[in-house]
């Protein structure tokens, strides 16, 4: 079961790490747009 958890950690922690990177990349074009409008 330790094993099971530190995976889940693992797995919790690059799923997060790939969302954050999506949400900035989003957030950053929004950005950009509204400087340009």
């Amino acid at each position: 079961t330790f094993y099971f958890v530190i995976v889940v950690m693992a797995l919790s922690d690059v799923v997060q790490s790939r969302y954050r990177r999506k949400l900035i990349a989003e957030n950053a074009a929004q950005l950009r747009r509204t400087r340009k409008g």
